[in-house]
């Protein structure tokens, strides 16, 4: 089973966290439920870890999850396994206008994805339990 984590700056700002809160409490359920739940609980390698749920993006060394509509959006949350063996972290949230998200905001996970490997407590949990309450 998968441990999710979420970047979240020194100062304490958690721009996945500020994401989530401002979806609607259906597409919170929702997301929760039809992606992290079943990504969480399913080794890489069977058939989940894909399309239309995730994609590698071996090029910047992240992968996005990808998510329906919410009210009529698409996000992609680019991140990467580690910073520990079970971990997968979300380092930004992009809303997927055009066909390509744009090259800074894969500069901007790389940043984050090395803050992290060099001060892994900046990935901090996400705990769905308390989410779902």
């Amino acid at each position: 089973m998968w441990t999710f984590r979420r970047y979240v700056t020194n100062g304490g700002r958690d721009e996945v966290g500020d994401w989530f809160e401002g979806l609607s409490a259906k597409d919170q359920a929702r997301f929760l439920t039809g992606r992290l739940e079943l990504l969480r609980s399913t080794p890489k390698g069977q058939g989940i870890w894909c399309e239309p749920y995730y994609r590698d993006l071996p090029t910047y060394g992240l992968g996005e999850i990808r998510t329906p509509k919410y009210g009529g959006v698409s996000y992609r949350l680019l991140g990467f396994f580690g910073p520990s063996g079970n971990d997968f972290t979300i380092v930004s949230v992009c809303e997927k206008k055009a066909w390509k998200l744009p090259k800074q905001a894969f500069e901007t996970a790389n940043k984050r994805k090395k803050l992290i490997l060099e001060q892994p407590e900046l990935a901090s949990e996400w705990n769905f339990e308390e989410e779902e309450s």
